[in-house]
């Protein structure tokens, strides 16, 4: 057990392991998600529209890079404060049309102007949406959009059920809600963003991707042992790692072993003149979340 606690150091790649480890993660979770990620954002009409997407804690820029892939018509530009998955997102990725930038997008000053801003699991790890959305006013274009995009653990499925893993799950929520990040108060955005100036909440859903087993050898299972080895690795709290994986290696051989991992989806788009209709809420409405949390 590590009885050094260290809760802020989940995310601090100046560790060679940690960057190791999250570079994996993101790698994983790009090739588990893009198909559904993908399919969301062609939905959304201010994707359609957009010529200049932020990407805002954009990691070691391998999402990115498979938008640009997929769509050369607009201009993509990454950020994020690790200087260490920054440099691999320039060294894998950039070229003309994607480039990639080390800063805060909570407090730099210099942020490009865009039509449109992306933030894939990284709401979790803030305490302070009005900052997000007081900074994102200031570089998004009127009728542009933000689309949040984060875990839902809790509507995420394992069977057969691995209680080790559960409780890894919980011990890791409430380990973020003890030290005040959003991860916990998804639902409260809505209401902090309409306390703000030009932003509505255009919808809130899951994303379901589900799968069935064995899962020995699979990306879902890769991404599982980076979880865990960066949940161990942070020091953040106690708990049996060791015993985690061994249920998890047990798990990924049963033939009747399926998972489904659920994401939240929320997209915000912005008008500061305040020019376009409220969308009423119907009774098939995709906000299917509840205002608060």
């Amino acid at each position: 057990m590590n009885n050094q606690h260290h809760p802020h150091r989940f995310l601090d790649t100046r560790d060679g392991r940690m960057a190791t480890l999250w570079d994996d993660l993101l790698s994983l979770q790009v090739d588990l998600f893009l198909a559904h990620e993908v399919d969301l954002l062609h939905g959304i009409e201010g994707w359609s529209r957009a010529r200049t997407v932020l990407d805002v804690g954009c990691g070691n820029g391998y999402f990115l890079s498979r938008l640009h892939e997929l769509d050369r018509e607009k201009t993509y530009v990454g950020i994020d404060i690790s200087g260490e998955l920054i440099a691999m997102a320039i060294k894998r990725h950039q070229k003309p049309g994607l480039q990639f930038r080390r800063c805060d997008f909570l407090s730099d000053r210099t942020m490009p102007a865009c039509d449109f801003i992306l933030l894939r699991f990284v709401v979790q790890h803030l305490d302070d949406f009005e900052t997000v959305l007081d900074r994102a006013s200031k570089v998004l274009a009127p009728g542009g959009g933000m689309l949040i995009v984060e875990s839902d653990l809790a509507g995420s499925l394992v069977r057969p059920s691995m209680p080790l893993f559960a409780g890894l799950l919980q011990a890791f929520e409430a380990d973020r809600a003890r030290i005040g990040m959003l991860r916990n108060r998804l639902g409260a955005l809505a209401a902090i963003a309409a306390s703000g100036s030009g932003w509505q909440l255009d919808f809130d859903r899951p994303v379901a991707i589900p799968s069935v087993g064995p899962f020995r050898g699979s990306k879902t299972i890769a991404v599982f042992k980076r979880w865990i080895d960066l949940c161990e690795s942070s020091g953040g709290f106690d708990y049996p790692f060791h015993e985690t994986r061994e249920e998890l290696e047990n798990w990924s051989d049963l033939e009747s072993s399926t998972n489904r991992i659920m994401l939240r989806a929320i997209y915000f788009s912005f008008d500061p003149e305040g020019s376009r209709r409220p969308i009423p809420v119907k009774k098939n409405s995709t906000n299917i979340y509840p205002a608060t949390a």
